[in-house]
């Protein structure tokens, strides 16, 4: 069984345009696709064009802007499962090119202010590195219900 693709999954992973050196560069055209569909997707959406500009800005480490955008792209997924199957192809075809990629959610994050996370979990059915809460610095966390699962 396919891991499952997540909006959270699909906006980490196409803020990987902006983290040096995250994408292989079979992938690079790839993560580029998948943020441009997105971008292009929210274009005159003034809150969601501000959270991806964020985004971009801090090169990918923008915990809240990734979180509102991925909020978003669920409401998205809702109104266009078509979209959502693209969008979708385009993380297999990464997968695929890139099947040793390591899996990282809550890595590189840095800010000022607090990080709150409830029910996160990194679940991979493949032999993949995974990484979670890596080089995380924050005025407070609070974190519940943080799972890692291989299968």
């Amino acid at each position: 069984m396919a891991d499952p693709i997540t909006a959270g999954i699909i906006a980490g992973l196409a803020a990987q345009k902006f983290a040096e050196g995250a994408a292989g560069k079979a992938a690079e055209k790839l993560v580029e696709k998948l943020w441009d569909s997105i971008v292009s997707r929210f274009a005159g959406r003034k809150k969601t064009e501000e959270n991806l500009a964020t985004i971009a800005g801090s090169k990918g480490q923008a915990p809240e802007a990734l979180l509102k955008v991925a909020t978003v792209l669920e409401g998205e997924f809702v109104e266009d499962e078509d979209w959502r199957s693209e969008l979708e192809a385009i993380v297999r075809e990464i997968q695929t090119v890139e099947p040793d990629r390591v899996m990282q959610v809550l890595v590189g994050i840095k800010t000022t202010k607090g990080i709150k996370a409830k029910d996160v979990i990194q679940e991979s059915s493949a032999a993949t590195e995974q990484r979670m809460l890596v080089d995380v610095e924050a005025e407070s966390l609070e974190f519940e219900n943080l799972t890692q699962k291989q299968g």
